[in-house]
């Protein structure tokens, strides 16, 4: 998956999804002097205690991409869930990404689990989740529009083959769209790992961020992730009605989008739900007559 992939046939461009353009909002690489280099980052840069008072969680030397990372260490005990949270920063209205590189250590539990969350306000916790995606230590990898979704079964969309996914980093992507489109990727696996991906529509706009762990079953929950370079950026999602990419919204973008629709070609799917029906039809007439 692109950052917020544009579907491109023909020369024919829908940008309901696309990226056009992106701006930094908020970075961390965890590093000093605005954090600690030991103890918890509780209240540093904005980031308060989560789900459990977000007990477990300290910087760490011991793996990072500069000199520290953020780490969760339930190696030993404290091995239910836990989180740190922030509220999102200003400028996410027209879109964003999120993107966090996660590092699983070998040794940790098949029940295990560790993750990013957006949440539907701005001091939500694991429970407020509105787009959510986890990998714990057996490789599944689970995400969705609850919280439910990112440790309980039905909310595996693939799994990583053996030897692909620990003691390695990982980056996990969340992206939103002010259309409720949202989508997650973790990627950086091992060959002959593939990406991991999926699409959903949020019932509610992101307004908080947590990482945290969690555990899916009461044996094998033991081990240790980390967690460095956090990215927030919004985009710029361009003009979506624009279906041709000339610059104008005009007759030939109507036109264009009814073919779409006819053919059931999922450029129509303008919610991104993945179905092409008449709430895409309904959602680009809107998107129609506001123009660029």
């Amino acid at each position: 998956m692109n950052r917020f992939a544009t579907f491109a046939s023909a020369g024919l461009f829908v940008a309901v999804s696309g990226i056009a353009d992106a701006q930094q909002l908020y970075y961390t690489g965890f590093e000093p002097p605005l954090y600690p280099t030991s103890g918890s980052i509780n209240n540093r840069d904005g980031w308060t205690t989560g789900t459990a008072f977000g007990i477990s969680n300290g910087i760490s030397q011991t793996v990072a991409i500069g000199t520290q990372s953020l780490r969760f260490d339930n190696s030993a005990s404290l091995n239910t869930r836990y989180s740190v949270k922030r509220e999102m920063p200003p400028g996410i209205e027209d879109g964003f990404e999120v993107t966090a590189q996660v590092y699983i250590d070998g040794t940790t539990g098949e029940n295990r689990l560790y993750g990013v969350y957006l949440v539907d306000s701005p001091a939500g916790v694991l429970v407020n989740t509105t787009l959510g995606l986890t990998i714990d230590g057996g490789g599944r990898v689970r995400a969705g529009t609850d919280f439910d979704a990112t440790w309980d079964i039905f909310g595996i969309i693939d799994t990583a083959a053996p030897g692909t996914f620990t003691d390695r980093w990982l980056t996990f992507t969340l992206s939103w769209t002010p259309t409720g489109g949202g989508e997650v990727e973790v990627s950086g696996f091992a060959s002959p790992q593939e990406p991991i991906s999926a699409s959903f529509t949020l019932a509610n706009a992101p307004q908080g961020l947590n990482l945290g762990t969690d555990r899916n079953e009461q044996v094998d929950r033991n081990g240790i992730g980390y967690f460095d370079e956090l990215f927030i950026e919004a985009v710029d999602a361009g003009c979506p009605a624009d279906l041709n990419g000339d610059g104008v919204v005009d007759a030939d973008d109507f036109f264009l989008f009814l073919q779409l629709f006819a053919d059931g070609d999922p450029r129509a799917d303008i919610n991104q739900d993945g179905v092409v029906d008449a709430d895409d039809f309904f959602q680009y007439l809107n998107l129609f007559a506001q123009g660029c």
